[in-house]
């Protein structure tokens, strides 16, 4: 706050600022932790401020909380289709046209500046083109040069900042990158102790030993990894899904220690969703008493009736009055007569949901008080197969609706030992939820392939060579159409067609995705690709179509497409497998190699190592579901050898290098070399 100007009185009069902030203060704010990134070129004094945060940190509050404490407009971007006159056209709107002049010299002079909100909405509504038409209008307005306070902050998720970045770069304007930090430890403490307050409990001496109690959980479970351990306990919507269970209960740190016991990166991700899941139980509870009064069966009847399933049925629904529920066939009539209306009554003040959104017109994918809490019911109507996560399903693709990682991982830890379906309206759902947490939990890849027996798809979420949680299942579909983007993710779908960005101006992909189709069909005009330590987004695909015009940025080493023949835009990206340059060769064997591997991670989840029932193993490599010549090659190494009625596997490197492809392992990148050598001399 101390960077940006403090627009004095008259100032304010005399362009018409309110004199008042816009934003109200906020129930709770704990500042973040922000540190510059140091970039090439990066300018000391700039005109242009960006901030870049993980998805659901944090970002609108800050912008709320700059708006309040200087004064300084706000814009949330996310309501507006920019274009090449957005700022001039939106300064004369707001100020007037009498105005214009004096605020835009304002600007330029650094006396005041436009705090602008929901970059990554903007970008998404409006397309990669409109956006940057936009930005070049607004260094129009502001000049390129130095100033002693920057005109415009712009807060957006990492990927768009640094596309931001890059653009107005371009265009010569003097620009600065700064980058929230996930809280640490101290900070985390406080946020939920503000937390805590809001929901109505004063924190307690008990609450310090709740809390640590906690993070070692967590650290525990992560293997003592403070960079992945924080990047959970200083995540914001898990601390405010913990400060809710922690005013929740009666005695938190005996329930807290209730969920002990699961293993490795699955139990933090499971321990949060039990945590959320004792939340609904209590309103339960809660009902039970008011409703019940006295009388102990009524009581019951209240608990019965208010379960999780019905808060997560109407949490679901945009008209939750029209929600059915059931009840025991022996309930008093006199029970019935007062109980839809004390039903609503009670779910107005769910604690899931912001003041007031019960009662407004609901997407209901929108109105949560956290995004933690939308998972969560997201993932328990998928738990539970209930038909509410399909009509919701249909509002994923509303601008209002940011997807963040907890639904991908909601969904992985409670399926359970056995394989449980998912409704095929899901998937796109479950890929971009997976893509936003790519700052979060960048080692982590999910996959989707073939069944061997072609009877749907198959789901997995893969994290540090273990994978989380139990296999999906999805019938399988001709199109598979994913809306907003893609990253660490393997789609092995030959016989299928995958469309990129159906219904949005926008999409992303990358980084570390492989993709196998039938077709690729993109339907945006430009297509976003990031790469992540030089290893290309992979294509190989029968057919490309769509509306595609521009593929940024224009490398191939960020893309590599296996298509024939390649039209406009494609062809600088074409490339053969088979004939690629040295380092290229690499990345596809490390790729190869991961894709037969995820096949023995999968399998092996018990002791004994990795391994593969030789039959199954037979089968798969027969429908060219694992890559044959990976088999081979590790067979003739004797790497990988039969042992009674199962195929055992002993690599000669870190198994974890393979699955994080981590070509700074010099042992995995020779490996690699000496496969792909003996790949491109082996007779085809």
């Amino acid at each position: 706050m101390a960077l940006l100007p403090l627009p004095n009185a008259e100032l304010q009069q005399s362009v018409g600022l309110l004199p008042e902030p816009v934003v109200q203060a906020s129930s709770v704010f704990v500042p973040p932790l922000l540190h510059r990134v140091v970039d090439e070129g990066g300018s000391e004094k700039p005109a242009i401020l960006l901030v870049s945060a993980a998805a659901a940190v944090g970002k609108t509050m800050l912008s709320k909380e700059l708006n309040r404490k200087t004064r300084n407009p706000r814009w949330d971007l996310g309501q507006f289709t920019l274009g090449s006159s957005f700022f001039v056209g939106q300064i004369t709107e707001v100020f007037g046209a009498e105005n214009y002049a004096s605020v835009s010299h304002a600007l330029s002079m650094g006396e005041i500046c436009l705090v602008l909100d929901a970059a990554d909405e903007a970008l998404v509504r409006s397309g990669a083109s409109g956006y940057r038409d936009a930005l070049s209008n607004l260094v129009r307005v502001i000049g390129k040069h130095e100033r002693d306070r920057p005109a415009v902050v712009i807060l957006g998720r990492e990927d768009t900042i640094q596309e931001t970045r890059a653009t107005l770069v371009d265009l010569g304007a003097a620009v600065s990158r700064w980058r929230v930090d996930f809280f640490d430890e101290d900070h985390a403490k406080e946020f939920v102790k503000q937390k805590a307050l809001a929901y109505g409990k004063k924190p307690l001496p008990e609450l310090d030993e709740f809390l640590g109690s906690f993070f070692e959980q967590v650290r525990a479970a992560l293997g003592h990894d403070e960079d992945e351990s924080r990047s959970f306990t200083g995540y914001a919507p898990v601390l405010d899904a913990l400060a809710l269970f922690y005013a929740s209960e009666d005695n938190p740190l005996r329930a807290l220690r209730s969920f002990e016991g699961q293993d490795r990166v699955e139990r933090v991700w499971r321990f949060l969703y039990d945590v959320i899941e004792q939340i609904c139980d209590r309103e339960s509870l809660k009902f039970s008493r008011s409703f019940g009064a006295d009388d102990p069966a009524k009581a019951e009847f209240g608990k019965v009736v208010y379960s999780s399933t019905l808060q997560v049925q109407f949490l679901l629904s945009d008209s939750p009055g029209n929600v059915p529920f059931e009840f025991p066939v022996d309930a008093k009539a006199e029970w019935l007569d007062s109980l839809e209306g004390q039903l609503l009554d009670q779910f107005r003040e769910h604690p899931f949901l912001r003041p007031g959104a019960a009662d407004e017109y609901r997407n209901p994918l929108s109105g949560y008080s956290n995004v933690a809490f939308r998972d969560f019911a997201l993932a328990f109507a998928l738990q539970i197969e209930d038909e509410s996560l399909g009509s919701a399903m249909n509002y994923w693709a509303a601008p209002e609706v940011t997807p963040s990682v907890m639904f991908s991982r909601f969904a992985a830890v409670t399926a359970g030992a056995d394989a449980r379906h998912i409704p095929s309206i899901c998937l796109s759902a479950l890929l971009e939820s997976h893509a936003s947490g790519s700052e979060i939990a960048p080692l982590a890849f999910l996959e989707i392939r073939e069944a061997s027996d072609f009877t749907g798809f198959e789901i997995e979420l893969f994290d540090s060579g273990s994978r989380i949680g139990g296999l999906l299942r999805a019938e399988a579909e001709a199109r598979l159409e994913i809306g907003r983007g893609l990253s660490n993710a393997t789609l092995d779908l030959p016989s299928s067609t995958i469309v990129f960005g159906l219904g949005f101006q926008d999409f992303v992909v990358g980084p570390d995705v492989r993709i196998a189709s039938s077709v690729l069909d993109v339907q945006v005009a430009e297509l976003r690709v990031r790469s992540r330590q030089g290893v290309p987004v992979i294509i190989e695909t029968g057919r490309v179509q769509g509306i595609l015009q521009r593929i940024v940025p224009p490398s191939k080493d960020v893309l590599s497409v296996a298509v024939s023949p390649a039209p406009f835009p494609w062809q600088q990206f074409a490339v053969s497998f088979a004939n690629l340059p040295g380092e290229g060769r690499v990345i596809h064997a490390g790729l190869t190699m991961r894709r037969l591997l995820s096949w023995f991670a999968r399998q092996s989840r018990g002791p004994g190592g990795l391994n593969y029932p030789v039959d199954a193993m037979d089968s798969v490599l027969r429908k060219g579901r694992a890559p044959r010549e990976a088999f081979e090659f590790l067979q003739e190494r004797r790497h990988l050898v039969e042992q009674g009625h199962s195929y055992v596997l002993e690599l000669p490197v870190s198994g974890r290098s393979v699955m994080q492809l981590d070509f700074t392992d010099d042992a995995l990148v020779k490996w690699l070399e000496e496969f792909a050598a003996w790949t491109s001399g082996r007779p085809r």
